[in-house]
């Protein structure tokens, strides 16, 4: 037999002898341990007490059956880990750094459609409302009547709600308060993005907990003002207001006020004051103001412009509308309802007297007689740097 053909076609080894002849089959090389036919391998009647090489092993599992099994578990953690995305999706997107500082866009509203009304207690003596970001849209009139000195009422908000929040105008899409007397009201805020909470609690609040498991906190406003903060939603916060001139109410029976889903308008305004809204206030408007005038204490707007010695003849009207617009500069047009013509005449006659600055235009309407709601219109027009100076010295 040819050595050539007693070596490992593999590696070239040399084939030890067997005996004695083996089957046909194949044997691993003592070498590389690759299988090699038998006919290669040098058979010998001498050494008949050699010991034979052992027949290879049964063929272990498929490559493919391994494959298979591979891919499955590829396949399972895949959805796994995709289902998991999906589920934490909201969490994620919330620690985003650049969440907090991505503004929603101005949305333009008329009174009754600021979404802020839902969360006013049912059955308000008067409602507010505050367009911020409109103002902040408005590079002519808005921005110029956010800047300091600014009118009492919008001061006083845009303040208390910097200093329990850190939020600027900016961050603000508008503000509505409502209640039954300027002694105790709500004051509802609704941001342009999500609300941070670890900045209303850097405020240092009196005391922080949760109502109805939403953050909760109590803070001292400014005029000796106690309030009660509640998260309503990310980007809603409500603010339960009362002076010490109010009567003395418990946090918790001051809580029963909250809502925690936006109430219909129907229910927060009633229906007399909701058509007042309509009809007098249905032009676009920055700031407004609608109520009954009785008990309630909202003429302080118009006690700037007749004086503080006119309190009686204005104690006669039964209910007001008052809005800001953009309109040829800034113009304030101010509705109020009253008994009779005589009592008609007397308020014509005190704002007819009542002294304005030097560039600001009156002008003063009345409901004929026959009408069966008697009502004095006053319309304030003048350009923003006057009407500016003018509720600064008001101020």
């Amino acid at each position: 037999m040819n050595d050539a053909n007693n070596t490992c076609p593999y590696c070239n080894a040399v084939l030890q002898v067997l005996t004695p002849q083996p089957p046909d089959m194949m044997l691993p090389c003592p070498r590389c341990n690759e299988p090699v036919a038998a006919s290669r391998w040098r058979v010998g009647a001498s050494l008949s007490n050699a010991k034979s090489p052992q027949p290879l092993p049964a063929r272990p599992p498929g490559i493919r059956k391994t494959l298979f099994i591979v891919l499955g578990i590829m396949f399972t953690m895949a959805i796994i880990g995709l289902s998991f995305a999906l589920w934490t999706t909201q969490l994620r997107q919330s620690r985003h750094p650049w969440l907090h500082t991505k503004l929603e866009p101005i949305a333009f509203r008329q009174p009754l459609e600021l979404p802020g009304l839902g969360y006013l207690p049912t059955n308000c003596a008067f409602v507010a409302g505050l367009h911020i970001g409109e103002m902040v849209e408005d590079a002519k009139v808005g921005r110029p009547l956010l800047a300091e000195p600014r009118p009492v009422g919008l001061d006083w908000a845009l303040r208390q709600i910097h200093r329990t929040t850190g939020m600027k105008a900016e961050d603000i899409d508008h503000v509505v308060v409502g209640g039954r007397t300027l002694s105790e009201f709500s004051l509802v805020v609704k941001a342009r993005r999500k609300i941070s909470l670890e900045k209303v609690g850097d405020a240092r609040p009196k005391k922080s907990y949760l109502h109805r498991d939403r953050a909760t906190y109590e803070f001292t406003l400014q005029a000796g003002a106690e309030a009660i903060v509640w998260q309503a939603d990310d980007q809603t916060l409500v603010y339960l207001v009362r002076f010490p001139i109010g009567p003395d109410i418990t946090s918790e029976e001051y809580l029963k006020q909250m809502n925690v889903k936006a109430r219909p308008i129907e229910e927060v305004i009633p229906t007399g004051l909701r058509e007042m809204i309509q009809q007098r206030l249905a032009k676009h408007h920055f700031a407004w103001l609608a109520g009954d005038t009785a008990g309630v204490g909202i003429l302080g707007p118009f006690l700037a412009v007749v004086g503080e010695q006119h309190v009686a003849a204005l104690a006669e009207t039964k209910r007001l509308a008052l809005g800001v617009t953009p309109i040829d500069g800034l113009t304030i047009l101010g509705d109020l309802q009253v008994g009779d013509t005589k009592a008609a005449g007397k308020l014509v006659t005190m704002l007819e007297k009542a002294k304005l600055p030097e560039g600001i235009s009156r002008k003063i309407e009345v409901t004929p007689p026959e009408q069966p709601q008697h009502w004095v219109t006053l319309q304030l027009r003048g350009d923003v740097a006057a009407m500016r100076e003018w509720f600064g010295t008001k101020k």
